[in-house]
């Protein structure tokens, strides 16, 4: 499978353009040496690249020719190790962080409270 295909299928890129100008700009390395997008990966390739201030390391588990759910490309790759800026409690590349709660909208009564504060 093409590099740059695998790593959108595994949710690093949100798009396969986005994949390739990070492979052709030298960002993402297979086993220790530059690749281009056409590469093709094999089970157990190591696969390094930098995203933001963090550099990521993941050893290739499964391939996938559609992008799946973040559950099934979490199977895609084993997480081999992060280094950079990564605060304890931020997201790992195939987990989801609960949203916070938020209110919705302002009912009827607690929309007249709020014009009468606005002073409407």
């Amino acid at each position: 499978m093409r590099l740059d295909k695998w790593l959108w299928a595994a949710r690093f890129f949100r798009t396969r353009s986005l994949a390739t100008r990070a492979v052709l700009g030298g960002r993402v390395l297979v086993n220790g040496t530059r690749a281009k997008p056409s590469r093709a990966l094999k089970l157990a390739d190591r696969i390094e690249f930098s995203r933001r201030d963090e550099r990521l390391e993941l050893l290739v588990r499964g391939f996938s020719a559609q992008r799946r759910p973040a559950a099934e490309a979490a199977g895609l790759y084993e997480l081999i190790g992060v280094r950079g800026k990564r605060v304890e409690g931020d997201s790992i590349p195939g987990q989801t962080q609960p949203r916070p709660e938020r209110g919705g909208r302002p009912s009827k009564r607690n929309r007249r409270k709020l014009q009468r504060l606005r002073g409407r």
